[in-house]
This record gives structure tokens, C-alpha cells and sequence, in this order.
């Protein structure tokens, strides 16, 4: 049976609500949410970690269910896994089933496709992401029904883009951390622990004049139109991590 698209999100109405979202917290759950209405289960999103990077580092979006996110990871299954593998020489997305027509006689690949079906989806998307670069990861959506071929385009298309999205906000978080300074961190993290400009200045042996100086310094940095503001943006960005 293929899963209709009558009451779908379409392209053309997804574009400017995801671009809208502020957060990548929001941006996933838009998109989870999106993909349920195609009849979609769950969503792995990564990009290829750089050489300073760990996997965990640049997994952008991960709804599997708990059990099996753990079991993959402990079994270390992303090497052998087959839908890596095909995301890693394949440009065109495909369904799961026709990237394990390449892997007929893997055992391997076959029981860790077994496993991942076991987890209440019958099939999947596989959309691999490149780009000038090369290989640039992907994003894989589970199914519980086969999808039309306009389902497959629409969820093609949505999954570029929340790749892009979720990969800048991660990427420019993480540049961020490093334009500020171990004082302006210091003065957030107290702020965020509820003190005011007098109460850090006794804390950390300052005026409460330079610590006004340093938060609002890391009010600009981080874009920020308060103090509530720029302590929720830090806490997301991991600033305080």
C-alpha cells in the first residue's frame, strides 16, 4: 500500500515555515512532525564529521526508537551500515529497499537491515547529501507503508533543506563558542544562574560596571535583545558546556 498524500505539508507551504524557525530544536520537530503526515516513523540526520569532530558531533536530528539507537551505536554499525554505505557513493535518493538490492549476499548488511525493520517501519527514504566537497552525509526516514513517488520527491526536497538548515545552525553555534571571552562566559553563566551585574561583580572581584561591559559584549555576540535572550541562546549553543 502507498501512503496518500491528501493531508500532506507540501513543499511550497514547508519552505517558508522551516526557514522562519529560529531554533534547531524547532526546526526537527517541524520536520518530525511533517514526516509523520507522509506516514514516516523516524528521522537519523548526521553530516561527515571533520577531522576534529567525533560521529556524535554532527548527528543533526535522531528520533529512532532509544533501544536501537543504542544497540547501532554499541554494535558500531556505522560502519558496515548499508545505507552509509550507499549515502557514501550514491547522489540520487533512493528507498531502503533499493539500496539492499546492492548488498544481496552480506550477511551483514543484511542483519543489520533485519534489525532496523524490527523497529516499526517496513521501509525507509535514504536521501545521501553532497556537495562541492564531496560526501556530505544524509538523512534516512523510516516508513511504515511505501511512499508515492511524489511523497518520495516532496520528502527529498524537505530533507535537503533541513540538512542545510540544521547543519548551519550547528556549525555556526560552534563558531561562535570560540569568538567569546572567558570572562564574557563567566559573567553569562552567572547570570544564568539568576545573579545580577552587583552580585557577579562580588563573585568574581569586578566592578559591576565591567560586568555590565562583558554581557552586554556577549549580547552582541551571540545577537541577543536581553539578558533572558542571551542566556536561552547560550544554554542552546552549549556555551556553558
Amino acid at each position: 500500500m502507498q501512503y496518500s498524500m491528501e493531508h500532506c505539508e507540501s513543499p511550497v507551504d514547508f519552505l517558508p515555515t522551516v526557514s522562519a524557525l529560529d531554533t534547531a530544536e524547532l526546526v526537527a520537530d517541524y520536520f518530525q512532525e511533517v514526516i509523520t503526515g507522509y506516514g514516516g516513523t523516524y528521522v537519523l540526520m548526521c553530516r561527515v564529521p571533520q577531522p576534529h569532530e567525533t560521529l556524535a558531533d554532527c548527528i543533526l536530528m535522531d528520533t529512532r526508537p532509544l533501544a536501537w539507537a543504542r544497540r547501532y551505536r554499541d554494535k558500531g554499525y556505522v560502519i558496515t551500515d548499508p545505507l552509509v554505505l550507499t549515502a557514501q557513493r550514491r547522489v540520487t535518493p533512493c528507498t531502503w529497499s533499493d539500496a539492499m538490492a546492492e548488498f544481496p549476499n552480506d550477511q551483514i548488511a543484511q542483519l543489520i537491515h533485519k534489525e532496523r525493520l524490527a523497529n516499526g517501519v517496513t521501509d525507509g527514504l535514504l536521501v545521501p547529501i553532497h556537495t562541492t566537497k564531496g560526501h556530505g552525509g544524509l538523512v534516512s526516514i523510516g516508513t511504515m507503508s511505501a511512499l508515492t513517488d511524489e511523497a518520495l520527491h516532496a520528502l527529498t526536497l524537505m530533507s535537503l533543506v533541513v540538512h542545510n538548515l540544521l547543519s548551519a545552525m550547528q556549525q555556526s553555534g560552534a563558531s561562535a563558542l570560540d569568538e567569546f571571552t572567558a570572562r564574557e562566559i563567566e559573567c553569562l553563566q552567572w547570570a544564568a544562574a539568576g545573579k545580577s551585574d552587583a552580585e557577579i561583580a562580588l563573585i568574581l572581584d569586578l566592578s559591576a560596571k565591567t560586568v555590565y561591559f562583558h554581557i552586554n559584549g556577549a549580547k552582541r555576540r551571540i545577537n541577543a535583545s536581553s539578558r533572558t535572550h542571551a542566556v536561552a541562546s547560550a544554554i542552546r549553543i552549549g556555551l556553558f558546556n
